[in-house]
Parts: C-alpha cells; structure tokens; sequence
C-alpha cells in the first residue's frame, strides 16, 4: 500500500484517470467489467488518492505508538497482554521489533488465548518457521510465566489448573504457528481450537 500511495501521488488527474480505464477493460468477463465501470461512476480519482493518503499518514501516526504496544506485551492483565499483541501484527514493517517481543511473550505466557494470539500475529508480521528463537518458544514444554492465584485465564477453565493450561497452550500454539506462518488459517483446523474461537482473531 505504501508503495501505491507514494506512486499515485505523483501522477496526474488524467493519468488516474487512464490508469482507472485500463484496469475497467481488463475485466475477465462482461459482467465483471459492467460491474467495474459502474463502480467507477461514483468514484473521484483525485478524492481516492487523497483518501489512500490519509489512511496510511492515519496508520502511521498509530505506527509510532509500537514501542507502547511492545511494553503492553509485559501487562499484569492478560486481556492487555492479548489486544497488544492483536494490534502489533498490524505492523510487519517494525518486525524486528515486533516478533522478538512476540516470542518472548509466547515463552512465558500461561495463558492459551494470549499465546495462540500472539503466534498468529507472529505469523502476520512476517516471522517464519526459520526464526529458531520463535520455533523453540512455541516448542517449549512450559510456560515461563507464572498464573495468578486469583481470577480465572482468558478461557474461563475453572478450578485448579495450570497443569491444563500449561498444556492446552503447548498444544494449541504450535497449531497456530504452523498456520499464521503461511498465513493460511483453514476454516476446518480452526473450528477445532477453542482458544482461536475466543481470540480476537476469530469471526
């Protein structure tokens, strides 16, 4: 999207323009093509343009908040710990930032909502199964973080239960890592994990 943006800004009306008319004759079919011209009636090429610009100047002006979602990573409250990690993978390009947090966080975290979240978004800044460190903290055989005594996990298990959750994490994010690595999440693996379905990422 960056690329786009800086390469239509500098281009004339009339270039958007031409650029517009190529891509509505380029339609595979009839109706595809009806379909892009009629979209092309409502459609201001210079008002898109300035509409593309804003929304990454919107992104970055986010972006730069990454160090402040980085050390919400380390947050007392799990449900912290998840939305941060959710809103980091929106950040592929502070990856080398980014996914070292994220693997720290998948090391320690006790809980299996925020560990499984945390490899998706892993897998969405780019991270892949070559990243020794990331494959070694899905792969560990505990979480490092200690459950607090009071208040049930984000998954609402009841009782005594770390033992369960120190597995249930061990069993569900390896799962999730194998998936976000490709960035393919298959509709049938994912009906079968109960953390996904409560994670932000799911529906």
């Amino acid at each position: 999207m960056r690329h786009d943006v800086a390469r239509r800004s500098a281009m004339t009306v009339q270039e958007l323009k031409q650029e517009q008319a190529v891509w509505v004759a380029a339609a595979t079919d009839e109706a595809e093509r009806q379909a892009r011209e009629w979209n092309t009636l409502y459609l201001d090429v210079e008002a898109d343009r300035r509409t593309a610009r804003w929304d990454m100047e919107a992104y970055d002006a986010v972006r730069r908040g990454v160090p402040v979602y980085v050390a919400a990573l380390d947050a007392d409250d799990p449900a912290v710990r998840l939305y941060a990690a959710h809103l980091l993978a929106w950040f592929p390009e502070e990856s080398d930032v980014v996914v070292p947090a994220l693997t720290l966080l998948i090391a320690e975290e006790w809980d299996p909502i925020v560990a499984s979240t945390a490899c998706v978004a892993a897998g969405l800044c780019g991270a892949t199964d070559s990243d020794t460190a990331l494959v070694e903290a899905v792969s560990a055989s505990g979480p490092a973080r200690t459950a607090p005594s009071g208040g049930p996990p984000l998954s609402g298990s009841p009782g005594s239960h770390h033992d369960r959750r120190a597995r249930s994490s061990r069993t569900c994010t390896p799962a999730c890592w194998r998936l976000s690595s490709r960035c393919r999440i298959g509709r049938s693996s994912v009906a079968t994990c109960r953390a996904w379905q409560r994670s932000p990422w799911h529906g």
